[in-house]
């Protein structure tokens, strides 16, 4: 089962365990939603992402976050 990652700006994230939840509401939109904000993610003050990943590693992939960081 994924991982739902919460992202939560100058807080770093947290991985919970309800991704089926995730999926079932967002289905394949939701990494072009991710995207979409993760472009302008900077503009907002308190902006909250939700994505479904397989673990941190695939995350910091994805968002080409240096593994300290992680």
């Amino acid at each position: 089962m994924d991982s739902t990652l919460v992202i939560y700006k100058n807080q770093g994230y947290t991985i919970k365990k309800f991704a089926k939840v995730l999926s079932c509401t967002l289905g394949p939109a939701k990494t072009m939603l991710f995207e979409q904000f993760r472009t302008s993610f900077k503009n907002y003050s308190n902006v909250v992402i939700v994505m479904s990943v397989n673990s941190k590693d695939d995350f910091c992939k994805y968002v080409n976050f240096n593994k300290s960081k992680c």
